[in-house]
């Protein structure tokens, strides 16, 4: 019996209709499991042999309450390997559409995640559970606005669902579209009254988030929108320190032209701006004959902090490769300017991070 049962499975897996017909007809075990808990529905909704989805059911309905050993059911697996014909059978056959896997996850949650967009509607139109929150608090619309499509978005939005739903690491479905540079998102929500000043549990607002990712388009969408970009998250940091710390001229360029600063502080953006572009311009010789206008007298005896100093103000490891790559210093010289550089970065971010942000900002830049 225990192999006609494995026949059965075998069958069920690689979509024999013919052999489940007549396994099912010999009487066969049709709730029988294998070593992994699965059943013979759960392999034909793998597959999405949605015929032998169908014989299975209209012989024992209660294959569909089954769990693996991962307690997935049919329906969830069906979700997982997209078999919409195998789902829309499940549920005229009246499967529970908010069974679980052991992380939680419905089929709904699984669809969004796996993006399978005929399921997603589907499971909406039979008015699934949509704000349901998976073992580490995702919701579907999160998912969504991470593939940054606003149709399916939009959808969930005219359905009621919950924007505002946090996840385990307390970001919001816009903090999520703001960490992925999904700027077809972020408009959406804007214009469904999303408050783009809502802050996570650790402060984080979509437009800190964006400075710490660097996403440009979505600094520039929200500046537009009248964010605040002196907002500091809970360790007292701005989103400008971000960028500031990470010397991208695009982006501090974008902060000369949209944020309305005082003059000191324009001053040393602008120096700063101008540091790094000339930094960024410069080709190998003119980065050496730089060195000669720092009264460096001996080629062979060239100061390590004036080097230093330089490979911290400038993009330090782009310059160490071009350096390396042109033989001006040989491999040990360059080791030990790469790691006193990178040592005194480190330090200086450090000890950055306690200090106010005015302060902060000089500091970052260099400036005393």
């Amino acid at each position: 019996m225990v192999k006609s049962n494995m026949n059965f499975i075998i069958a069920c897996k690689y979509g024999k209709y013919n052999d489940v017909k007549f396994h099912i007809n010999n009487y066969v075990d049709i709730l029988y499991k294998d070593e992994d808990g699965d059943t013979g529905l759960m392999y034909a909704c793998r597959g999405n042999f949605h015929k032998i989805v169908k014989l299975i059911i209209d012989h024992n309905k209660e294959t569909m309450l089954q769990c693996n050993n991962y307690q997935d059911t049919a329906l969830t697996l069906a979700c997982f390997y997209n078999a919409y014909k195998s789902i829309e059978i499940l549920i005229k056959n009246g499967v529970d559409l908010e069974q679980q896997n052991k992380y939680n996850e419905t089929g709904f949650t699984i669809a969004c995640q796996k993006y399978h967009v005929d399921i997603i509607k589907l499971l909406i139109k039979r008015n699934v559970n949509i704000n349901h929150q998976n073992k580490f608090g995702d919701t579907g619309l999160m998912y969504i606005c991470q593939r940054g499509d606003e149709h399916i978005a939009e959808l969930l939005i005219n359905k009621n669902v919950d924007i505002y739903k946090q996840n385990e690491r307390y970001n919001t479905c816009f903090h999520i579209a703001c960490q992925y540079n999904k700027i077809n998102i972020i408009k959406l929500l804007i214009k469904h009254h999303f408050n783009v000043e809502y802050q996570n549990n650790f402060g984080h607002t979509g437009f800190t988030i964006a400075c710490l990712y660097q996403n440009i388009e979505t600094i520039k969408l929200l500046l537009k929108n009248n964010v605040n970009y002196e907002h500091k998250i809970k360790n007292g940091i701005t989103g400008l320190v971000y960028i500031f710390r990470e010397k991208n001229i695009e982006l501090i360029e974008l902060l000369l032209n949209y944020i309305d600063i005082d003059n000191n502080l324009k001053y040393v953006l602008m120096k700063y701006y101008n540091k790094l572009k000339y930094a960024n311009d410069l080709n190998i010789q003119n980065f050496y004959n730089n060195f000669l206008k720092l009264n460096i007298s001996d080629e062979s005896d060239l100061d390590h902090n004036a080097i230093i100093s330089y490979l911290i103000s400038f993009n330090y490891y782009n310059l160490y490769k071009k350096l390396y790559a042109n033989h001006i210093f040989n491999n040990d010289q360059l080791e030990l300017i790469y790691t006193q550089a990178r040592c005194t970065k480190f330090n200086q971010e450090s000890l950055n991070l306690n200090k106010t942000y005015n302060n902060l900002v000089y500091l970052s830049l260099g400036i005393d």
